[in-house]
């Protein structure tokens, strides 16, 4: 996603998994971990629609939603 998407590390790390949108293979910025306090924040930039994610991105993303690889946390 980071690289797919151009995200900041704070957003990657802010990610939670109902901000993955698989029907429609879209991510949805909504906060930002701040890396020196490990707080969540609004992001620096706020989107004004959810981004839609390459088709390689999207695989992995849906495969991982069934397994214990999921890389989001559900709560922070």
């Amino acid at each position: 996603l980071w690289a797919d998407l151009g995200l900041r590390p704070g957003e990657v790390l802010g990610l939670r998994r109902e901000d993955y949108d698989p029907a429609r293979g879209r991510v949805a910025v909504e906060r930002t971990v701040d890396l020196v306090t490990n707080r969540l924040k609004p992001p620096k930039t706020p989107r004004e629609a959810p981004l839609p994610v390459s088709a390689t991105t999207r695989a992995l993303l849906d495969a991982a939603r069934t397994s214990a690889a999921w890389p989001f946390e559900e709560a922070r």
